[in-house]
């Protein structure tokens, strides 16, 4: 998506004068930029060395401002709400493990894509080097967090007001340029008080760059008259027309990634189930059968959450790759010739549809995947009947987005539910628990009713129940409550070893949410799952339900063991 940003003396009407913004604080001038350039929502945790700009934060009239329990919750929140809307969410920690406290969140943000401004604390310059509490900033054992490098896409502290413009700007280029951008600012706790002039950078415009005549023309003549598959990536979420159209006019079977459900409707003839993570055997034998030789990869990375590493993906021929960023590409597939095409995927395959004929080729070979009915249980609710029940309510009657936690949580959601929208939010390159426990509160904000599938570990390592409660927002949480840690229980008994201890305490998540003002229910049997289901996504506020699982059915993580057990000395698929 394309930012275009405005500087103060780009607007013709001002929220203040400019006598009034030339008495106003570096912290002030600062919520007037991000107000500029369209952030409406800020997340983050108070502190003594992030005060002046929470208090500005707090004041602008076109932010709004919550402040979550924990300062990761505030980075995933902002990460959903960010990949929600398309819009630059802010994140504001305070000084020392405010800021390493929001790191996972962070990390999580970058990976998928999200566009994130962190905004913390600094210590005073002249009270560096002295032992001061907390003690941050490029001279601290923090160094590392204030440059560019794995955390952050730019870094920078403001060690002055003249700086600032300079500053701005090149986050402003940043999140200009297509794909996610996380920044870093650094302001020392005294300068975001100090009395400053609103120098603030020029506005960035950016023109999206279009492929040449020459380079349609070279991929239409590739596809043209081969077996071609195509294999949709989230970052191919905004391009669902131009890709039917495409997938047809070529009659090319379609398989998606665990992230990328819906972006190719799940009810689609050529629909052909989802590969990586927790995929389709369907998906595998129909790729089989075709033996395609083109594989069309759009906006995936193509690692191992994506692909598992399935060899009926490899083409006989070539690999065309569409992704907006050229840095991502993984090595899965290392020796299959290659055609790179760094650009956005829905304007790259509107623009080829010119250059692709209608073919009359018969349908390929297989179908979409057909679930076997869930087996009920007699020791608990079954999570494949809890899956059922969560397509049959939440999914085919309303419009809520779907977000599904790291762990069993999201195997059993990517292997069971099906989309003809991206409604289902995952994380499965990052994968870290706690993402969606929090990050609901996020999509909540942007898109009303979010559905997080979460586990009790999970929900015991980090929620924002108690934030949501205070904002009355419309999430709802569905813990999977088997009193362990499923997926590291099962794991373990899968690949061979045994004896670990993967209990957690028996929790009432229901009481819980009640004491902060949640409504909350549990359900035990699976014939009340709908009833329930239906109730806690209707009306306005946040809702819990915690189904007691029977923990002993197994969930679909087979290849994921397989892949972590894997030695040189195994023979395995490319």
């Amino acid at each position: 998506m394309n930012v275009e940003t405005q500087s103060l003396e780009d607007q013709s009407s001002e929220p203040r004068g400019l006598e009034e913004l030339c008495e106003s604080t570096l912290a002030e001038h600062v919520a007037s930029w991000l107000e500029r350039i369209g952030a409406r929502l800020v997340f983050g945790v108070s502190g003594g060395g992030i005060a002046p700009l929470w208090g500005a934060l707090s004041n602008a009239q076109g932010l709004r401002l919550i402040h979550t329990q924990h300062e990761s919750g505030a980075a995933f929140a902002a990460t959903e709400a960010s990949i929600a809307s398309g819009e630059v969410v802010v994140v504001f920690t305070t000084t020392g493990p405010g800021l390493t406290n929001a790191l996972t969140g962070l990390f999580a943000a970058r990976q998928e894509g999200a566009r994130v401004l962190v905004f913390s604390g600094v210590t005073a310059s002249e009270r560096r080097y002295r032992g001061a509490t907390q003690e941050s900033g490029p001279s601290s054992t923090l160094a590392a967090l204030y440059g560019s490098g794995p955390v952050f896409d730019e870094a920078s502290v403001v060690e002055s007001p003249t700086m600032f413009a300079s500053v701005l700007r090149r986050m402003e280029e940043g999140l200009a340029r297509p794909g996610g951008f996380v920044g870093h600012i650094g302001l020392p706790t005294d300068l975001q008080g100090q009395s400053c002039s609103p120098v603030l950078p020029a506005a960035v415009h950016t023109q999206q760059g279009e492929l040449s005549g020459h380079a349609l023309a070279r991929l239409g003549q590739l596809l043209a008259g081969r077996r071609v598959a195509i294999l949709a990536g989230f970052h191919a979420r905004e391009a669902q027309a131009p890709l039917i159209q495409l997938a047809e006019r070529l009659a090319a079977p379609v398989v998606v990634t665990p992230r990328a459900h819906g972006v190719f409707p799940a009810s689609h003839p050529l629909f052909r189930g989802v590969v990586g993570f927790a995929g389709h055997a369907e998906s595998e034998s129909a790729l089989r059968q075709w033996q395609p030789e083109l594989l069309l990869v759009l906006g995936s990375e193509l690692g191992e959450g994506s692909t598992q590493w399935c060899d009926s993906l490899v083409p006989s021929e070539r690999l065309i790759w569409v992704h907006p960023t050229s840095d991502l590409l993984s090595g899965s597939f290392q020796g299959v010739p290659t055609e790179r095409v760094v650009a956005l995927v829905a304007p790259t395959l509107r623009a080829l549809l010119a250059q692709t004929p209608q073919r009359s080729a018969a349908e390929p070979p297989g179908h979409a995947p057909r679930q076997a009915p869930s087996k009920p249980s007699l020791r608990g609710v079954s999570p494949a009947c809890l899956m059922d029940a969560v397509q049959r309510v939440v999914i085919d009657q309303g419009e809520a987005t779907v977000m599904a936690e790291a762990g069993n949580s999201f195997a059993w959601a990517i292997h069971r539910l099906r989309f003809d929208t991206p409604r289902l939010r995952i994380s499965v390159g990052w994968g870290s628990m706690g993402h969606f426990t929090t990050g609901v509160i996020g999509a909540a904000l942007t898109t009303g009713r979010a559905v997080a599938l979460v586990g009790d570990g999970a929900m015991l390592m980090m929620n924002e129940l108690a934030t949501a409660s205070v904002h009355q927002l419309d999430a709802t949480w569905v813990v999977l409550n088997d009193s362990c840690l499923g997926m590291c229980r099962q794991g373990t008994a899968l690949s061979g070893i045994h004896g670990v201890d993967t209990r957690l305490a028996e929790v009432d998540f229901a009481a819980y949410a009640g004491s902060l003002g949640v409504q909350a229910w549990v359900v035990e049997r699976e014939q009340d799952l709908d009833a329930v289901l239906a109730r806690a996504v209707q009306g306005k506020g946040p809702r819990l339900v915690d189904v007691r699982l029977d923990a002993s059915v197994a969930a679909p993580i087979q290849r994921r063991i397989t892949a972590l057990t894997w030695s040189a000395d195994a023979e395995v698929s490319p």
